[in-house]
């Protein structure tokens, strides 16, 4: 079903274009790159929170 824009016309998503990252210019790429390093490191805090150090220094899942 199209969508239809305040000027009336109306959007077919089968006419959108994806794009590649071969598209992407150099400082685009590198802030896609420096923003999946920041969503990794913090996907990677949320992972090792379920994770406790025991007194005995053995690490165990919660």
């Amino acid at each position: 079903m199209a969508e239809e824009n305040l000027d009336g016309g109306a959007v077919d998503p089968k006419n959108i274009i994806e794009v590649k990252l071969d598209d992407l210019s150099e400082d685009d790429w590198r802030e896609l790159e420096q923003e999946l390093e920041r969503e990794k490191m913090e996907w990677m805090k949320q992972k090792l929170a379920c994770y406790q150090t025991t007194r005995n220094g053995s690490v165990k899942k919660l």
